[in-house]
């Protein structure tokens, strides 16, 4: 997690230059494209992993918690 909008902007130019540059210079565009689907697909099972986890983290919370952030 980044601590403001400002650094997640700056933190995602930096990774899509990063990409850019190895992936880029690397590979040919077949081969940037099967590369960026992989890593897409890689993103979103650990997205999806860490739902999960904070989820399961959730469900122990009692009601109480669950009627003070609906009354807000």
């Amino acid at each position: 997690a980044t601590p403001s909008h400002v650094d997640a902007v700056y933190a995602r130019k930096c990774v899509q230059f990063i990409m850019r540059t190895v992936i880029g210079g690397m590979l040919g565009e077949k081969a940037q494209i099967a590369a960026a689907k992989e890593i897409c697909q890689v993103i979103v099972k650990q997205m999806n992993t860490v739902g999960e986890t904070t989820a399961e983290g959730s469900e122990g919370k009692g009601l109480g918690s669950d009627l003070s952030v609906s009354q807000h």
